[in-house]
């Protein structure tokens, strides 16, 4: 240990190798651990340290280590990253500038400096690129900080990725930070204490690679390590279900298969058991087609229901209604028939064509401006206003020519029971 107050980096990282060492050696399947300091990739980038451990169903698990004292304290704290600021800077400002020029030129700029349009889109833009950059460091977003040693565990390919600090490395604002990104990015967190003890603070997630490969192949000592672990045949059966963060990712991706199961399942058996309605089932009643139509007739109808004609009641002596619409109310009649079959015919077709409120009345039940005894059938549910009733009018109208419904007889009807 350094004879100075603060852990050295040095001393953290001894004391973590050490309890990542019996830490794995739990999970080996014939007890052999490779544990070392200072193992160099293939790209000559330096790892603090490098776990290795054989695996009950062949293959070795890697894992990687950086350790950070308090002398190297700027790596494990949040900073800017000039690089994001600078690229975020630049498409913003882009973003802009060509916003404000299509803007500018739709207003009609183009008509009088044209030749010189581009000239002073460039300028505008080189000159607007610092200011937004300072703006967005001032800013300072969540997503344009780093945390430096995350970026150097990336260089150090693994199945379980750790950081190592000491205790007295980072304040506790500081270290409540460093913990929840290391929760959040899924790394390892140990705690090196002065008395020499290690806390193990937070597991990694163990990364499965995809497509399958050897981790030991990224490090200049790789094949070596891997015959040092692989000796020895495996003892250890308990060991198959690897390292608890091993079994949490596995369990974890064998739910979400099990769940994704069940849910195409769960689609399929839906859609199976529900009903499809057969169009070609629907009786439609037999309609005199037209070699031409005119688009524009509705007009004639819509003109007709607006002039405010003033639409008068007649009283029906037939007695023998069951029919209840309480009060004086508006509906949309769309066919009037003596045969109930023709009626109940068009509200099957209604209700083919969209309008699941369509329904027919005897209309001899009630007072109304039309002496027949004959059905009406309506599209929609009746109305006590008048205006209301317009607007039901207007709606089937588009609508119903949209879908090649006939509507040469929609009219407005008032209508009260007797």
């Amino acid at each position: 240990m350094s004879s100075s107050n603060t852990l050295s980096e040095k001393y953290i990282q001894e004391k973590a190798i050490r309890f990542l060492k019996r830490y794995y050696k739990a999970s080996s399947a014939n007890g052999k651990v490779f544990a070392q300091a200072e193992v160099r990739t293939q790209q000559k980038k330096r790892a603090d340290g490098l776990i290795a451990w054989r695996k009950w169903l062949g293959g070795v698990g890697v894992a990687s280590m950086e350790a950070k004292s308090a002398k190297t304290l700027s790596a494990l704290v949040k900073q800017l990253d000039d690089t994001k600021v600078k690229r975020d800077s630049t498409w913003l400002t882009v973003l802009v500038v060509f916003l404000a020029a299509y803007i500018l030129w739709d207003q009609g700029l183009r008509a009088y400096m044209e030749p010189l349009y581009v000239l002073i889109l460039y300028g505008v833009l080189f000159f607007l690129v610092p200011h937004i950059q300072k703006l967005l460091q001032g800013i300072n977003l969540p997503f344009h900080q780093r945390i430096a040693v995350f970026d150097q565990l990336l260089q150090y390919p693994a199945n379980e990725p750790w950081v190592a600090i000491g205790s007295d490395s980072v304040n506790a604002k500081q270290y409540k930070a460093l913990k929840q990104s290391c929760r959040k990015k899924r790394l390892g967190l140990l705690l090196v204490q002065k008395n020499g003890r290690v806390k193990l603070e937070l597991k990694p997630r163990y990364l499965f690679p995809f497509p399958k490969r050897d981790f030991l192949t990224y490090y200049e000592k790789g094949d070596s390590i891997r015959k040092q672990v692989q000796k020895g045949s495996n003892w250890k059966i308990w060991t198959l279900i690897g390292t608890s963060s091993q079994l949490r990712s596995t369990v974890s991706h064998f739910g979400l298969a099990i769940a994704g199961f069940l849910a195409i399942y769960g689609a399929m058996y839906l859609r199976e058991r529900t009903p499809e309605a057969n169009p070609a089932q629907v009786e439609r009643p037999k309609v005199e087609e037209t070699n031409t139509r005119d688009p524009f007739a509705f007009l004639d109808t819509l003109r007709a229901n607006l002039s405010g004609k003033p639409i008068g009641t007649v009283v029906s002596d037939k007695p023998d209604c069951s029919e209840a619409i309480l009060g004086p109310k508006y509906i949309i009649r769309t066919l009037i028939s003596k045969e109930e079959r023709a009626a109940q015919l068009r509200v099957k077709e209604l209700r083919a064509a969209g309008f699941p409120d369509s329904d027919y009345l005897w209309l001899p039940c009630y007072e109304n401006e039309l002496e027949q005894a004959a059905f009406g059938v309506y599209p929609f549910y009746p109305r006590a206003s008048k205006e209301n009733a317009l607007d039901q009018l207007r709606q089937f109208l588009e609508e119903g020519l949209a879908k090649g419904l006939d509507v040469k007889e929609a009219r407005i009807l008032l209508v009260e029971l007797k």
